[in-house]
C-alpha cells in the first residue's frame, strides 16, 4: 500500500512538469525494482 501512495503522488508530480524531469537515485532505483516486479526485467 505504501509503494502506491509514492507512486500516486509521483504521477501527480511529474503530470504538472512541462521539463524534463530528474529523479533522485533513490527513486529511480525504487521505479525499477517495481518495473522489474511487475514485468521480470
Amino acid at each position: 500500500m505504501q509503494d502506491r501512495v509514492r507512486l500516486e503522488r509521483l504521477r501527480q508530480w511529474l503530470h504538472g512538469q512541462a521539463v524534463a524531469v530528474r529523479l533522485p537515485e533513490d527513486q529511480v532505483k525504487w521505479l525499477d525494482g517495481l518495473w522489474r516486479a511487475a514485468f521480470g526485467g
